[in-house]
């Protein structure tokens, strides 16, 4: 719980600074680039929390291995957003 709602803070914070500074015209505060930069490790241990809740589910046989965790990183590497030029 503490990684999920420390996530969305953390995006909310970012995205509000980052769009805000988007409708002004200026660059975002110099304060928003470190906090993306914490975001990146703690997506990570998004998915990483997620599969290990996902592999005590006794009634999910496929899931009971320890390489999902891996599983669920790569497939969000390969399901992101697109890039926006």
């Amino acid at each position: 719980m503490i990684v999920l709602n420390g996530y969305l803070a953390l995006n909310l914070l970012v995205g509000w600074a980052s769009l805000d500074a988007e409708h002004k015209g200026e660059p975002p505060a110099r304060w928003v680039k470190p906090l993306v930069l914490i975001s990146i490790p703690w997506a990570i241990s998004i998915h990483t929390v997620t599969a290990f809740i996902y592999s005590g589910l006794g009634a999910r046989p496929f899931w009971l291995t320890a390489l999902l965790a891996p599983r669920f990183l790569s497939s969000a590497f390969a399901s992101g957003l697109p890039c926006s030029s």
